[in-house]
């Protein structure tokens, strides 16, 4: 299995915005757009949109949970109770895990059985080294829950399979979300 490499770039940073770029090399192959009073991220990539509610929550608030534009869970990242440079991701019915290392530059790892054979490695930016001296990992979590997505969302794509869009069932009798 091929492990592949990420860098997320930080593009533009305010009080209410915070804007991120993920590069594989030289491509930018996606944008999020986390506009944080009202917890919404906006996700481009290979000219696909969607906007996602990005909540904390659980004891602790050691939980980000990810909802789509309808409201409907789709996912949600723990972080180990006692460290914040570890967890797992649960999106649909996939499960990641990732570690932090925060030696020299900030990496996450993100893989699926061993740490060993991670499926990417993606270099996360630090804003300022006051930052990094206070290092946590929770400040992450909506870059890796999207690099979780991308993950899914590249491989369902290169091998033809269904990716998960929300869409309403048109049939007459029925006006469910089919997921």
């Amino acid at each position: 299995m091929k492990t592949e490499s990420f860098v997320w770039n930080l593009v533009n940073s305010g009080t209410e915005i915070e804007e991120y770029e993920l590069s594989a090399g030289n491509e930018k192959v996606l944008t999020l757009t986390h506009h944080l009073p009202s917890e919404i991220a906006k996700i481009e990539c290979t000219g696909y949109r969607r906007n996602f509610h990005i909540l904390k929550g659980g004891f602790l608030l050691n939980t980000t949970i990810l909802q789509n534009e309808y409201g409907v869970t789709i996912g949600h990242l723990n972080h180990e109770l006692w460290q914040n440079n570890g967890g797992s991701v649960y999106l649909y019915d996939d499960k990641f895990h990732f570690a932090i290392d925060n030696n020299s530059t900030v990496k996450v790892f993100v893989y699926k059985k061993s740490k060993k054979e991670p499926e990417a490695v993606c270099l996360l930016p630090f804003v300022n080294t006051t930052e990094k001296e206070n290092f946590n990992g929770t400040n992450y979590s909506s870059l890796i829950i999207a690099l979780c997505w991308f993950i899914l969302h590249s491989s369902a794509k290169k091998e033809n399979k269904f990716f998960p869009t929300p869409t309403y069932n048109t049939s007459a009798n029925s006006k469910n979300l089919v997921a």
